[in-house]
C-alpha cells in the first residue's frame, strides 16, 4: 500500500483515508513500523508511521521498566532493534537516579548491563566506603561459605589426582612385572624383588609435589582475595591459608604365602621331568626310538605347561593382595589430605 501510494497523488489520498479508518497500526510491532518508513516517500504518511512508532516506544519502555535485569539483557538480545530505546532508557532513567540505588542493586545490574553502564556504577561504589565496609562484616559468614564452595574443586582435583597416580601407577607395575619371566624360588626374595617394583611405580614425593602444587595455587588466590576483603572492610588482621600436604605411606607388606607356590610347582616339575623320562626310556626300548621321543617331548610340554599355570596363580595371587593393600593405602591417604584441606580451610 505504501508502495502504491508513491504513484500518484491520487493513490495517496486514497492510502490516507485508508490508514486513518480502516488500519489500526497498534496491531503492527515496533520493528515492522520501522521497517515501513524506508518506503513511503508521503510526509502526511511518514507522520502517521511516526507517531505510530512513538506510542510503541512509548509502550516498550513502560515494559522494560518492570524487567529484573537478567530480563532486561534477555531483552536486549531478543530485540536487537530496540538497542536505541534500552540505551535512552539506561541513560535517561538509570543513570540520573543512580545514586538512589544500594551497593547490592548496582553490583547486581552491572552484571548484566552494557560496559557503558560499567563506569558509572564504579565511580558510584568508590564513594561508598562505609556501605562496602558494613556490607562485607555483615556477609562475612556469606564468603567463607563461598570460600568452602570454592575448595570443593580444590577437593575435585586433589582426589583426581591421586586416584590417576594409583592408576598409572598400577599399569607400570603391572607392566614391569609382566617382564619378568623367572622369578626366584625363595619367596621372601620374589616378594623383595617385587616390592622395589612398587616404590618406582608409586614415587610417594612425586606424588606429594603434584598435590602440593595444586594446593599452593589455590591458598595463593584465597590469600590474595582474603587481603582484599579484610583491606576494603577496614580490617587489618587476617587469617592465612596454608596446607602441607603430607607424604604418602604405603602399605604393600602381604603374606608370601601364595608365592610359596613357585618353588612346589618347580618342584613338582622336576618331579614329574623325572617320571616321563623313565617312562619314555621303556617306551623306546619296547618300541623304537621315535616312539619314545614323541612321547618324551608331549610329556615335556605337559610339565611345562603345569609349571606355567602353576607360577602365574602364584603370582598373580600376591599381586591382587598387594593391589588390595595399595588400594587401601590410597584410600586413606585422599581421607587424610581431604580432611587436612577442611581443617586448614
Amino acid at each position: 500500500m505504501l508502495a502504491v501510494a508513491n504513484t500518484s497523488p491520487e493513490s495517496e489520498n486514497a492510502i490516507i483515508d485508508a490508514f486513518c479508518c480502516d488500519i489500526n497500526l497498534n496491531d503492527y510491532s515496533y520493528e515492522q513500523l520501522k521497517s515501513w518508513q524506508p518506503i513511503s516517500q508521503s510526509s502526511v504518511l511518514n507522520d502517521i508511521i511516526a507517531q505510530a512508532i512513538e506510542v510503541k516506544k512509548i509502550n516498550i519502555l513502560n515494559e522494560i521498566r518492570t524487567l529484573t535485569a537478567e530480563e532486561f539483557a534477555a531483552y536486549k538480545l531478543a530485540f536487537p532493534e530496540r538497542e536505541e530505546i534500552l540505551s535512552q532508557y539506561t541513560q535517561n532513567v538509570l543513570i540520573p537516579n543512580i545514586s538512589d540505588l544500594s551497593l547490592k542493586e548496582l553490583i547486581y545490574i552491572d552484571d548484566y548491563f552494557s560496559e557503558d553502564f560499567h563506569k558509572h556504577v564504579v565511580q558510584e561504589i568508590s564513594g561508598r566506603d562505609d556501605e562496602i565496609k558494613t556490607v562485607l562484616i555483615k556477609n562475612l559468614s556469606d564468603y567463607n561459605k563461598f570460600e568452602k564452595l570454592l575448595a570443593e574443586r580444590l577437593k575435585y582435583l586433589i582426589e583426581n589426582n591421586i586416584w590417576t597416580c594409583f592408576v598409572e601407577g598400577h599399569k607400570q607395575l603391572n607392566s614391569a612385572y609382566a617382564q619378568i619371566g623367572i622369578v626366584p624360588d625363595n619367596p621372601y626374595s620374589a616378594a623383595e624383588q617385587y616390592q622395589r617394583l612398587v616404590h618406582i611405580c608409586f614415587p610417594t614425593h612425586k606424588i606429594r609435589e603434584i598435590l602440593q602444587n595444586e594446593v599452593d595455587k589455590f591458598c595463593y588466590e584465597i590469600n590474595n582475595a582474603r587481603i582484599e576483603y579484610h583491606k576494603v572492610s577496614g580490617k587489618k588482621d587476617f587469617k592465612k591459608m596454608a596446607y602441607k600436604v603430607p607424604e604418602l605411606r604405603l602399605n604393600s607388606d602381604v603374606s608370601v604365602d601364595p608365592l610359596m607356590g613357585i618353588s612346589e610347582a618347580r618342584e613338582r616339575f622336576i618331579r614329574n621331568r623325572e617320571d616321563i623320562s623313565t617312562g619314555t626310556s621303556v617306551l623306546g626300548w619296547i618300541f623304537g626310538g621315535v616312539v619314545g621321543l614323541v612321547a618324551k617331548g608331549i610329556g615335556d610340554w605337559m610339565a611345562i605347561d603345569g609349571l606355567v599355570e602353576s607360577e602365574f596363580d602364584s603370582r598373580k595371587r600376591y599381586m591382587e593382595d598387594v593391589q588390595q593393600r595399595l588400594l587401601n593405602s590410597f584410600a586413606n591417604y585422599s581421607n587424610t589430605v581431604i580432611s587436612g584441606i577442611d581443617n586448614s580451610l
